[in-house]
């Protein structure tokens, strides 16, 4: 037996800040600065000279090629433990784990321990032939970021407002109702107008919007936390006299209330008789809920809340499927749906059906050119109405015979 290997000479942890992780492997590795094993002078020991920590992946995947979940996890700025397969050497780090908290001042990209990106992102691609890390030109499109709004235009549909990657210096910006800006920072004088430095797009972690908050998502936090209620908060951050203007009204529990769409009318037309899309029936208590949220505002909840139960899979753009707690689903998309099926669709309706179209209609079957037929059929003593309020009602059979068997036959005309 060999007298020195891996794991023979203790066990070696440490905590740490993700600088980087842009792997150009993709193999989920970050640049890691350990907490007492690296300065946070960056004059001294810059983001890439710090070794690559790779990612513990659970057991659950299989970490094997063409098989296996994705080693993605950790941003810049995120806190991770790990220990070192070299012990007190140091240099062969592996992240167990991110730790999360309740950030209360805006990182500090000049020095260590803090998200280091500046303001002019530069993605990259990876030479195939060199494998060297190369920087495209700067686009802040490319970072994901949560929508800072989603609105529905009544010409254009539905809009996703995206932050703004300009920084200008105003005098008390307002919305239409004189209220500040959400997602801006304010900066406190002596006089009541305020100037505003428009840091919209700021994305360096943790995101100013969200300082003095629990690292866990507003979702999971729940309806004791107050964060997906609609209400203004001012927070400080500091010394300096700035502070951060939070709409958290933008919860997506706020967008999807936004976004509910206006009853529809059935076809009987009789007074009352509409039906619309169902509020959420969103009422989570922590710890029930578990919630996956990504950089560019996906959500997926699995929520456990006692009378609360349900599954949820919500699209930045405010399009989603949800199961409440007594087994109702609501889809619904925010621009075009598509369903195809290559072979039979099977649909049973143990109740009433309803369909309301806002446009035209049409309905082509036989499309292969055959023998096969198209039937509606209405069982027992039901009526079958056909109404057109303003238009034509035209019936055209072009090469065979049209065909009315009844009992009775009657037409009435105003002419």
């Amino acid at each position: 037996m060999e007298p020195d290997f891996m794991g023979k000479e203790g066990f070696t942890w440490a905590v740490g800040v993700v600088e980087d992780r842009m792997d150009p492997l993709f193999l989920g590795r970050c640049k890691v600065r350990w907490l007492g094993w690296h300065t946070k002078d960056k004059h001294d020991l810059r983001t890439d000279d710090l070794p690559w920590a790779f990612p513990l992946m659970p057991i659950t995947s299989a970490s094997q090629t063409g098989v296996g979940t994705s080693p993605t996890g950790p941003v810049e700025g995120t806190w991770v433990m790990g220990f070192f397969r070299d012990g007190d050497a140091a240099n062969d780090p592996v992240m167990l784990g991110t730790l999360g908290g309740r950030p209360d001042k805006p990182c500090n990209p000049n020095e260590g321990f803090n998200d280091p990106r500046d303001y002019s992102p530069a993605f990259y691609q990876v030479d195939p032939a060199t494998g060297n890390i190369v920087k495209e030109p700067p686009k802040f499109t490319d970072v994901p970021q949560h929508p800072r709004d989603v609105k529905f235009n009544k010409k254009r549909g539905i809009e996703i407002v995206e932050w703004s990657d300009k920084a200008t210096l105003v005098k008390g910006q307002t919305d239409d109702d004189g209220n500040l800006l959400s997602g801006v920072l304010v900066e406190e004088t002596d006089s009541q107008e305020a100037q505003v430095p428009d840091y919209e797009f700021s994305y360096n972690y943790p995101l100013l919007r969200f300082l003095g908050e629990p690292t866990t998502p507003r979702l999971a936090r729940g309806r004791e936390d107050g964060s997906t209620k609609i209400d203004t908060v001012l927070t400080s951050i500091g010394p300096g006299g700035m502070s951060v203007v939070k709409q958290v009204g933008t919860s997506i529990v706020q967008t999807k209330a936004n976004l509910r769409m206006d009853p529809y009318p059935k076809a009987k037309g009789t007074s009352g008789s509409t039906f619309q899309e169902p509020a959420s029936p969103y009422d989570a208590a922590y710890p029930y809920n578990h919630v996956h949220i990504t950089e560019s505002g996906h959500a997926i909840e699995i929520d456990d809340t006692p009378t609360s139960e349900r599954l949820h899979w919500y699209h930045r753009s405010g399009s989603y499927r949800e199961m409440g707690p007594l087994g109702n689903i609501v889809d619904k998309s925010n621009r075009d749906y598509f369903s195809c099926v290559l072979k039979n669709t099977h649909e049973s309706v143990g109740g009433f059906k309803y369909s309301s179209i806002k446009y035209g209609y049409e309905l082509c079957v036989n499309t292969a050119g055959g023998q096969e037929d198209y039937w509606l059929r209405v069982k027992g003593p039901g009526d079958v109405h056909l109404e057109s309020e303003q238009g034509n009602f035209e019936v055209y059979c072009k090469d065979g015979i049209a065909f009315i068997t009844a009992s009775k036959i009657e037409f009435n005309a105003k002419e």
